[in-house]
């Protein structure tokens, strides 16, 4: 038969209270470690969730300028931060995809965008800045060309010597007041012919009786005969071409055949210069240096008159950033008087340093105003000549630029093309200036002059050629002031707490823990 023993157990209240206490210590620890890899997935889900948003790119401008930007639209043509918090949202609830006892298990309750920045934000300065990146990350090698010499050396030109626009209007000006008071002077002297004839009649036996007394021993004074130094025919002012040419229209003068220049448009109503705008909220940083990139941006990636784009909205890309003229032909003709402009002024500067055509210029004055017997209006006229030489040499010059060849900045005897007795024949034969080996190019041209420019306008403009040649392209409606290039999120999560519902000292009142997670992206 079994026996069996009985032997009382117990246990203290103090050991009680100790297995409690050590319990709940472990379960907080627990709970702790839990709580920390709860926020560990939550950045993990909220950085993947907006870095998913963002690589929802616009494929197609990618794919043909470069650039990454997010449409806030979706290519539905209405603009809505909300859209992309929806697809936020979306890309969250994908990621926390889980069972229903996962050890790390949360949901989602909120998600908001705080803070975005669109492409047109700071008058285009977000697309100019990401355009710079683009073409640093582009480039094969990491220089650009710098205009800041020659930008304070035009500058320092036209300050000195003035453009040739006010020298040839101060010469019309002078020649006209003096060819003014010289018919006034012939008018006079032809009411009074007959006082002039008896005075004259009076005074010559006078004369006569004191040449007499004198034994004709002083001679007489020597007259500068006004009529005898009057310009003759064959004297050729180039002055007066000048002014001919500035009435003729422009593309006659630098353009072979007008009538292969392009006749495309696009509407202006429409551009971003034109239409309200979507603004951003975000602050926009960039460096000075970006600007020389920008210019490189745009050399890769925008035709001109030299480099005409295929399939495009407009020939004349380049044109239309200077001049946002609505047509190409518009655009070229106002590039056309730009550069004829800054050829103006650099040519001047160097006929100005070259003191024979200075002593040239001089001696034409002379020959066609020396009659004047007034030293101011021969200056006067010297300095018509040379804007007038200055400006005809400056046809030439965009003339050459058109058809491809190179034209120093500043140029050297060599390089110089007209005469001063032929800048009507060069102008009128349609002849072009000299290659210069060590000179721009057309393009290079455009690019000091998109330097000379501070202004939003050509952010704008950029913007509108890749706007219109996508739509165009790829039967779109995108607009750029849709484009996002970075945010701001907050996204809240909340967890029920799994470990420590099993501490039993006492109930904490904590239903869930909450989990806000604040992230930022850019493109940049």
């Amino acid at each position: 038969m079994q026996k069996r023993y009985n032997k009382k157990a117990s246990i203290t209240v103090f050991l009680t209270l100790l297995l409690l206490l050590s319990a709940s210590f472990f379960f907080a620890l627990l709970e702790t470690a839990r709580i920390r890899g709860l926020g560990t997935k939550a950045d993990i889900v909220s950085d993947a969730a907006l870095e998913s948003v963002f690589a929802e790119y616009q494929k197609e401008i990618y794919e043909n300028y470069g650039l990454l930007m997010l449409d806030c639209a979706y290519g539905s043509g209405n603009f809505a931060i909300e859209n992309v918090e929806k697809r936020l949202q979306e890309k969250n609830l994908n990621n926390l995809k889980q069972s229903e006892k996962e050890l790390y298990g949360i949901n989602l309750t909120e998600c908001k965008m705080t803070g975005y920045q669109l492409l047109t934000d700071d008058g285009g300065n977000v697309f100019r800045h990401l355009a710079a990146r683009t073409a640093k990350r582009e480039a094969l090698v990491q220089e650009v060309d710098d205009f800041a010499e020659e930008i304070q050396q035009k500058e320092t030109l036209e300050q000195e010597n003035g453009t040739v626009e006010e020298r040839l209007e101060e010469a019309n000006k002078t020649i006209e007041e003096v060819e003014q008071a010289k018919q006034a002077e012939n008018t006079e002297s032809a009411e009074k012919p007959e006082q002039a004839e008896n005075t004259e009649s009076a005074e010559k036996p006078q004369q006569a009786e004191n040449t007499k007394n004198t034994g004709n021993t002083e001679k007489k004074e020597k007259v500068w005969d006004i009529s005898a130094q009057k310009p003759q025919e064959e004297v050729k002012n180039p002055i007066e071409d000048a002014n001919q040419w500035k009435k003729s229209a422009v593309l006659s003068l630098v353009v072979r055949d007008e009538s292969q220049l392009s006749n495309k448009a696009i509407a202006l109503e429409h551009t971003l210069e034109h239409r309200q705008k979507e603004t951003g909220n975000l602050p926009v940083q960039g460096a000075i240096l970006e600007e020389l990139w920008f210019v490189k941006y745009l050399e890769t990636h925008m035709g001109s008159y030299r480099q005409i784009s295929s399939n495009h909205a407009l020939d004349y890309e380049w044109e239309y950033i200077l001049n946002g003229e609505s047509s190409d032909r518009d655009n070229i003709k106002e590039t056309v008087k730009s550069l004829i402009m800054i050829r103006e002024i650099a040519n001047m500067g160097y006929l100005i340093q070259d003191q024979q055509k200075c002593i040239e210029a001089e001696e034409l004055a002379v020959a066609l105003m020396g009659w004047s017997m007034n030293p101011p209006v021969v200056d006067a006229t010297k300095w018509g000549i040379l804007a007038a030489w200055a400006y005809s040499e400056s046809i030439l010059d965009v003339r050459a630029l058109l058809e491809g060849r190179r034209i120093a900045w500043i140029k050297n005897a060599e390089q110089w093309t007209t005469g001063i007795n032929q800048t009507g024949e060069a102008v009128d034969g349609f002849a072009m200036a000299k290659d210069c080996e060590n000179g721009w190019d057309y393009l290079k041209y455009l690019q000091f002059l998109i330097c000379m420019k501070k202004d939003s306008a050509v952010n704008y403009r950029s913007m509108d050629i890749i706007e219109v040649n996508t739509n165009a392209m790829y039967e779109k409606s995108i607009q750029m002031d849709h484009m996002m290039t970075g945010c701001e999120s907050r996204v809240s999560y909340e967890a029920e707490p799994l470990f420590w519902n099993m501490i039993t000292i006492q109930r904490l009142g904590m239903e869930t823990f909450q989990i806000d997670r604040c992230n930022q992206y850019t493109y940049f």
